[in-house]
């Protein structure tokens, strides 16, 4: 009997680790008598394989750690510097997915809200727009577009007031505990909030000039009045490499996107990503930029604030269940 058979746990390593050490002669047939491996039929076979694995497959395995305990015969069977403190990357979805289900259960839906504390009358609202988040990870710009055009529905044509961001919902922590941020802004680095848009990551799209020496095209998506843009990219000869460098400043209220180096002529677009410093800002960016590409004039200010108890609840929009969210990719 097989003790793989057995084996079910949680794994903090890459999967192509546990994947080799789980071959064995009866899953593959082998090519060759060279790669003939005997079948793993002992707990020592076991762990001398996933051990032979870590070492070829794990560079540095002193910052790895491994845990495999079997649910039915409630035995670990592996243990490799698993006592040890680490953040643990995306296998932390595992748990925040089971810890979901089990308090707020499949059905569950997240709200955006949009309210307003004015009168509407003639398409004017005289008056602030408030926009809540609720922490929906699926809010991107299709969506915060479709919000916009629900508000169009409801006949506003011009807001009077400001924009207010409230993502009072959650803390004012915007990073896990421990994250060696400094400062970057590398796409899997992006801070959380009550209300986000776009994992909190811009899109940095690239496009050749029209000749050699030209500045290059460069797009920013989604739009947002949260975001500056200052390009020096230069289009290079085709046969030249492409050494394009996006970075991130933030000054003035906004985080501004820099792109500099080449990329050479005749080329198909490039697509970089960057993460944004104040998510809250940036979805509340996003959404004023589209309420104007929807016909909504809003010539207020954006702050950040809590929603009164008197706002009136004029637009909401939710999430799919959690049951399918978690199938999202």
């Amino acid at each position: 009997m097989k003790i793989l058979r057995y084996c079910r746990g949680w794994v903090l390593c890459a999967a192509g680790v546990l994947a080799l050490s789980f071959i064995s002669s009866e899953a593959e047939p082998a090519r060759s008598k060279r790669n003939v491996k005997p079948p793993v039929t002992s707990l020592k076979i076991f762990r001398n394989t996933v051990n032979r694995a870590i070492r070829q497959e794990c560079k540095i395995t002193g910052k790895l750690g491994v845990y495999i305990r079997s649910i039915s015969a409630h035995e670990t069977l592996f243990d490799h510097r698993a006592g040890e403190k680490r953040i643990p990357a995306s296998n932390m979805k595992l748990l925040i997915t089971a810890a979901a289900l089990a308090y707020l259960g499949p059905d569950y839906t997240y709200p955006t809200d949009v309210y307003v504390n004015g009168p509407l009358k003639n398409g004017v609202l005289s008056g602030n727009l408030f926009i809540k988040g609720y922490g929906d990870p699926t809010l991107v710009q299709e969506r915060v577009r479709e919000l916009a055009y629900s508000l169009y529905l409801e006949g506003v044509r011009r807001i009077k007031g400001n924009l207010v961001a409230d993502d009072t919902f959650f803390d004012e922590q915007k990073y896990g505990k421990a994250w060696n941020v400094g400062g970057s802004a590398k796409a899997y680095l992006a801070p959380y909030s009550a209300l986000s848009v776009n994992f909190s990551i811009v899109n940095v799209q690239v496009d050749p000039g029209p000749k050699p020496g030209a500045l290059a095209r460069v797009q920013l998506i989604p739009p947002s009045d949260a975001l500056g843009l200052k390009n020096s990219l230069k289009t290079s000869s085709r046969r030249s490499r492409p050494r394009v460098v996006v970075s991130r400043r933030s000054g003035d209220g906004k985080d501004w996107i820099h792109v500099s180096g080449r990329t050479p002529a005749r080329k198909k677009s490039r697509n970089y990503t960057i993460s944004v410093s104040d998510p809250t800002r940036f979805a509340a960016g996003t959404f004023a930029a589209l309420l104007r590409r929807e016909g909504i004039r809003f010539s207020g200010k954006i702050r950040r604030g809590k929603t009164p108890p008197e706002a009136r609840l004029i637009v909401r929009q939710t999430s799919r269940s959690l049951s399918d969210i978690r199938l999202y990719k």
